[in-house]
């Protein structure tokens, strides 16, 4: 059976749901989606649903201040729940056409609220379990400072220009009309995914797969060098050698 014929990737595919990551495709939507249905179909607004996941988020926070072997489970699986939750409220907001400049607003501010409770919870709970060594430290910071190029990164990529369209052979998918270079075509139709890794993965690290597993700390260590590796190489190295490039073009055509 080919993979555009499962399950995974009619979720992958669905029109209200924006470049599917790895942890998305694999472990999220497979639940975000009928739960995001669901949704669709009560009195529930986006934004109080962002404020759901924002409560639920801070749940696991204090499970993770707890920091016994299965509270670090339940604050994973709580975490996870609210990152749910966060698909569903833009879900319902494109579907229901309820999108708003301040759900959009509330939406990633408080996605961003939710990083530094839950990281002070799981450094506070291990922390008080013995001294947590320098490499957990390091991790913390490489995980935070990777936060902060992400959203540096977003304000100097530009939407591409037709003509950048043509030299890069962009494309829209059938379901979602996301616009794919060739790389990302092959990835999306043999994986439903668009990219290997991106912030969601390194935050799964660190939230979900790290606690679960009992080495917290090694997840935050894991996610953070991941997430710094990730964004100079992509973000940084070949998007401006991808622009410079492209403006030497320009200039020869002139």
């Amino acid at each position: 059976m080919k993979f555009t014929d499962t399950y995974f990737f009619r979720c992958a595919d669905n029109p209200y749901i924006r470049f599917p990551k790895p942890w998305d495709t694999y472990t999220t939507l497979p639940l975000s989606v009928p739960i995001s249905e669901w949704l669709c179909k009560t009195r529930l607004t986006p934004n109080q649903i962002s404020v759901i996941s924002l409560i639920i988020a801070i749940l696991s926070a204090a499970a993770f201040y707890i920091g016994t072997p299965w509270w670090l489970v339940i604050g994973a699986l709580l975490f996870q729940l609210s990152y749910i939750l966060d698909c569903a409220d833009g879900y319902k907001a494109r579907k229901n056409k309820m999108s708003s400049k301040l759900g959009h607003w509330i939406d990633h501010t408080f996605d961003e609220i939710k990083k530094p409770i839950l990281m002070i919870g799981l450094y506070s709970g291990q922390a008080a379990h013995g001294p947590l060594p320098t490499w957990a430290w390091i991790g913390g910071f490489l995980y935070l400072f990777s936060r902060v190029l992400i959203k540096t990164d977003s304000t100097v990529k530009k939407a591409p220009s037709a003509s950048e369209n043509e030299a890069r052979k962009l494309a829209q998918t059938a379901g979602s009309n996301m616009l794919l270079t060739p790389r990302q075509q092959t990835l999306f139709r043999h994986f439903g995914i668009v990219t290997l890794f991106t912030s969601i993965e390194a935050q799964a690290l660190a939230f979900v797969v790290g606690p679960i597993c009992q080495v917290p700390m090694l997840g935050f260590f894991v996610a953070g060098v991941l997430s710094i590796a990730w964004v100079l190489t992509f973000d940084g190295v070949l998007y401006w050698r991808r622009a410079l490039r492209e403006d030497a073009q320009a200039k020869q055509a002139r």
